[in-house]
């Protein structure tokens, strides 16, 4: 969309006088800020016909890694983020067939 581009061409280059920055999980490794908020871009769980959540352990990386990365609080509210907080530790499968 041109009038987002337009926008985000009057954002700041130093970080440290910028009110918001936008980073991918990527980018933030290694890094932190005071509070953070996830994008809603997280694949959803998928269960399976006995109840267990098949998870992808690249995708549990990432969200270990991006909720890792605030301070003082992070922001899981959003629908792909708090899905995996729900799955039950004995309900969950991460990889193929091992818990």
């Amino acid at each position: 969309d041109q009038e987002l581009l337009k926008k985000l061409s009057f954002c700041h280059n130093n970080e440290n006088t910028a009110d918001v920055i936008i980073s991918t999980v990527h980018k933030a490794k290694g890094r932190e800020w005071d509070f953070v908020q996830l994008g809603n871009d997280f694949s959803k769980p998928k269960q399976d016909e006995n109840g267990f959540y098949q998870l992808n352990p690249e995708e549990v990386r990432l969200l270990y890694v991006a909720v890792t990365r605030g301070k003082v609080g992070v922001d899981t509210s959003l629908e792909s983020v708090s899905q995996y907080f729900q799955i039950p530790y004995d309900k969950a499968i991460c990889g193929s067939g091992g818990a």
